[in-house]
């Protein structure tokens, strides 16, 4: 452990940054970082490895491919090496994972810094041969942080192999099934919570592949790859009218963020999915398309519901030609098309009103995990029972009642203002972004690092200094930090976990108050200073007149 501290704590100093600047040219260290991060994911294998939520799919991946654990292998051995005695507890591979990605996001920083300083062209090749080859990297990962890969594959064979519903059906159905035990018992006895749009695309895996467990793991790998590059091709294309001149930055931020290429190329989360549709409507919209992206933007909601928090946004901008009440008929028609389309869509899968359960669960009987404002709440409840109001029990569904329909009414009033505020296309991914962070944030009870991706994927369409770019980029670090480190303490965030976690917040302010601190010194001037500049306007009111 001494080894790893030492490691960890080396002095990178901005002198030797600078030195090391003059000797390499920036094409050089561009390629540099690509090569430090692609060796990092490689190095992840072993974390991986030791944390897996599920050691028996490590077992399999690596029966069938047996180089799987030759490359293992030479991870330990090298990280034994590195950062001897690390590894030998649990407690160790989370420190390592940690270390890991915050390594992982300096040089992320870095190649946002020297993007701008290489030619369009290298840099641009630099960045998608970087994909590619970290995808290829942590496609065989042998571990999983999750098992949403398997609750994926059982509900595409319930979908597409067994001719059952999954929003009816559940794993309990099938408790031979091989992919029976690799799903988190928590998940064992729900409906799926996806949109019939990505059931479709289950159920053809499903159908195709069932029964090879992993076949269809790797497969929605494959699936969450082909979403990333159909994304990377839609930022640059949607940029071109957003950002004009701006697209390699914009497809930077997006392409080489850690939690990007860690959740989709390891993780293979339905989420990439969601955001090809979503960055279809902006594209769509901002060229005056406003049916086709309306269609996008249905599909992304059918794939996974969560943007629906958006759609009242968006159509709101959709409709701005048309004016006063006519403005607003049309909004709420757009938003009832919706209704029907999504609904539409679930008829190969509809069994009667239970087909609707899994959503009304999720509306109506939260689940809370990694949620912020619970401390809050949780306080005011021993409060209110010190006081004499009641036992901590009885108060209990009363206070998180409350506090979840005040979250609830502050994001509604949110997205009032910005609608009203919103006065240029540009305007809008930000706008949409702030949206997805105040839910996450606040409103959702349940929420996990990868939910981050969405925010992330807004704000590369805006400009890059923008508060809330560095905001959403941020909280691609500190979410997957605190939270997995809660993940292998088996343990829920605790308060320096929520002190992490929450740390880009605590920095806006910060800065916020620094910057309104330098412009008050900066236009504090002397008393002579002062009356010369009144004299000064004095003698141009005159000439005016």
């Amino acid at each position: 452990m001494k080894a790893f501290h030492t490691v960890a704590n080396w002095p990178v100093t901005r002198r030797a940054w600078r030195a090391f600047a003059r000797r390499v040219s920036p094409r050089v260290a561009l390629a540099l970082l690509a090569l430090a991060t692609v060796s990092g994911y490689w190095l992840l294998w072993a974390p991986a490895y030791r944390l897996s939520e599920r050691f028996e799919y490590a077992e399999w991946l690596m029966a069938t491919w047996p180089w799987v654990a030759g490359g293992l292998a030479a991870a330990l051995r090298l990280l034994g090496a590195v950062v001897p005695g690390t590894l030998a507890s649990y407690q160790g591979s989370a420190l390592l994972l940690v270390a890991l990605l915050l390594l992982q996001f300096g040089i992320y920083l870095l190649a946002l810094w020297l993007v701008g300083r290489v030619s369009r062209r290298s840099a641009l090749s630099t960045v998608l041969a970087l994909t590619g080859l970290v995808q290829a990297v942590l496609l065989p990962l042998p571990g999983v942080f999750t098992t949403d890969l398997f609750s994926y594959a059982l509900y595409g064979e319930i979908a597409g192999r067994f001719g059952g519903s999954p929003y009816v059906q559940t794993p309990n159905d099938f408790p031979t099934h091989p992919l029976y035990l690799l799903i988190n018992p928590l998940w064992r006895d729900a409906p799926s919570v996806y949109g019939p749009v990505w059931i479709a695309l289950s159920s053809v895996v499903g159908a195709t592949l069932g029964g090879h467990l992993l076949a269809q793991t790797l497969a929605y790998r494959l699936i969450a790859d082909a979403c990333h590059w159909l994304n990377l091709g839609l930022l640059w294309w949607a940029l071109r009218r957003f950002r004009p001149g701006a697209e390699l930055r914009g497809l930077t931020l997006y392409a080489w963020n850690p939690l990007v290429l860690f959740e989709f190329a390891a993780n293979g989360h339905n989420d990439g999915a969601m955001l090809v549709f979503l960055l279809l409507a902006l594209g769509l919209l901002v060229r005056g398309r406003t049916l086709g992206s309306w269609a996008a933007l249905v599909l992304s909601i059918a794939t996974k519901y969560t943007t629906a928090l958006i759609f009242p946004l968006v159509w709101w901008w959709a409709t701005r030609q048309v004016q006063g009440w006519r403005r607003v008929a049309l909004w709420a028609a757009g938003g009832a098309g919706t209704l029907v389309a999504v609904a539409a869509l679930y008829l190969p899968w509809w069994r009667g009103l239970d087909t609707l359960g899994p959503v009304l669960y999720w509306l109506t009987t939260p689940l809370y995990a990694n949620h912020a404002p619970i401390g809050l709440a949780i306080w005011l409840r021993d409060a209110l029972a010190a006081m004499g109001f009641g036992s901590p029990d009885d108060l209990e569904p009363w206070v998180f009642g409350a506090q979840r329909q005040v979250v609830r009414l502050g994001l509604l009033a949110l997205v009032a203002w910005e609608a009203w505020r919103l006065r240029q296309a540009t305007e809008l991914p930000l706008a949409c972004a702030r949206v997805l962070l105040l839910f996450l944030l606040a409103v959702n009870t349940w929420v996990l690092p990868w939910y981050y991706t969405w925010p992330l994927a807004l704000v590369a369409l805006g400009p890059l200094r923008s508060r809330t770019t560095w905001l959403a980029v941020a909280f691609t670090l500190t979410a997957p930090v605190s939270m997995y480190w809660a993940q292998a303490s088996f343990s829920s965030l605790d308060v320096r976990g929520y002190i992490v976690y929450l740390a880009p917040l605590g920095g806006l302010l910060l800065g916020e108050l620094g910057r309104r601190a330098l412009d008050a010194l900066r236009t504090r001037t002397p008393r002579a200073s002062l009356a010369v500049a009144d004299d000064a306007s004095a003698v141009k009111a005159l000439d005016a007149r």
